[in-house]
């Protein structure tokens, strides 16, 4: 008996000693395994942990958090509501400049060339875990002009005076101007390998700034003679300033050897406000019974409106180390699209009395275009980091 107490002693002090070990070495790998959990996750507001996605920022030797851009845009715009006349061959009974159907024509309007543009950036790290302020500014600026001339018996419609008759020609002149500042906070990780993202928001502004010059010349093909060859001359603008806040989103996808693909989208709710006028000058005899030398129309309104805004860009980059990793420099070359809703708020006219029945008085019923204004093209991107 003495023996068996003996034997089960000694084996509770052998499982103890066993224990002891086997508790103290789990004690030490919980140890390490938070030291490795504190790498790879990190807490949230629910009190739980997610991933803790590594820094895609540009590691350099002896850094001072700071970079800079510069882009050399290539665009072409395209505007809403850039008519200005349509080419028809009228059905003309009685002598009259009512035009009867059936009428067939074609649509005048402003078509851009491509232009260059620039854009300028300036940003600082924040934090070595990804987070940086960027903002930057962009310029561009477009002109179109375009004209048409008719034989008789063809002809074209004005689309852009509030007097109604038929002209023998027009010329027109588009003129748009850009100016655009975002500045935005953001967080550039590695969620692969080869795989980064980088989301950011913050605060854009822009002004637009659209204007339009159109010269009619008089047909004879209206019931005054006296009007032949006359001009009338009339001048649009739409002046925009928004604000608003806008999200983003960059991608980049790593091919190796310093190159990778990029993708850029970001979307804007600006609140805007709008100045738009129209001046139209017409022939001094065009109304019989008018009191001033020069007749002059001008109209202009001012009021604020919701302009949506979404841009996307795609392309191909090249990164690389220079002066011994002091500096990082990046080159961009891809296609970008940007897009504002409603930003061409012209006025446009829907009813007004026709040549022979303006003698005494003109009415008109006006309301704006509400339009949309698209920017696309190449661009090309220096950054440099230091």
């Amino acid at each position: 008996m003495n023996l068996l107490f003996q034997n089960i002693y000694t084996l509770s002090i052998v499982a103890l000693l066993v224990g002891t070990s086997l508790y103290a070495d789990i004690d030490k790998r919980l140890d390490v395994l938070e030291k490795e959990m504190e790498q790879i996750a990190v807490g949230n507001p629910q009190g739980t942990l997610g991933a803790n996605f590594p820094s895609a920022q540009v590691c350099l030797n002896q850094p001072t958090n700071l970079f800079v851009t510069f882009d050399l845009l290539y665009w072409h715009a395209k505007v809403g509501g850039s008519e200005y006349a349509y080419s028809l061959q009228p059905n003309l009974t009685n002598n009259s400049s009512l035009i009867q159907p059936p009428v067939k024509g074609q649509y005048k309007d402003n078509d851009f060339g491509w232009d260059f543009g620039a854009k300028f950036g300036i940003g600082y790290n924040v934090s070595s875990d990804g987070w940086d302020l960027y903002g930057n500014y962009t310029w561009f600026s477009a002109h179109s002009s375009d004209g048409s001339t008719k034989k008789l018996p063809s002809a074209l419609m004005p689309l852009r005076t509030f007097i109604r008759f038929i002209a023998q020609s027009a010329k027109s002149s588009f003129d748009v101007d850009t100016h655009d500042l975002y500045l935005e906070l953001g967080r550039n990780d590695f969620v692969s390998s080869q795989l980064a993202f980088r989301p950011s928001f913050g605060v854009k502004s822009s002004w637009i700034d659209l204007e339009k010059r159109i010269t009619y010349s008089i047909s004879s093909l209206n019931d005054r003679p006296d009007l032949t060859g006359l001009e009338t001359h009339s001048k649009d603008s739409s002046n925009l300033w928004g604000i608003g806040p806008q999200v983003s989103i960059d991608g980049k996808w790593f091919l190796g050897n310093g190159f990778n693909l990029f993708a850029e989208g970001a979307a804007s709710l600006l609140y805007s406000y709008f100045k738009v006028n129209h001046k139209e000058k017409v022939p001094e005899n065009l109304l019989e019974n008018a009191d001033c030398m020069q007749p002059l129309i001008k109209m202009r309104s001012q009021y604020h409106r919701y302009v949506p805004y979404s841009k996307l860009a795609l392309g191909l980059a090249y990164n690389t180390d220079i002066n011994q990793k002091k500096q990082h420099l990046t080159l961009k070359l891809g296609y970008e699209a940007q897009y504002y809703w409603r930003a061409n708020q012209m006025l446009r006219d829907l009813d007004s009395k026709a040549i022979d029945e303006l003698y005494s008085s003109i009415r008109a019923e006006l309301d704006p275009s509400s339009v949309d204004l698209m920017l696309y093209g190449f661009k090309g991107e220096f950054r440099i980091d230091f």
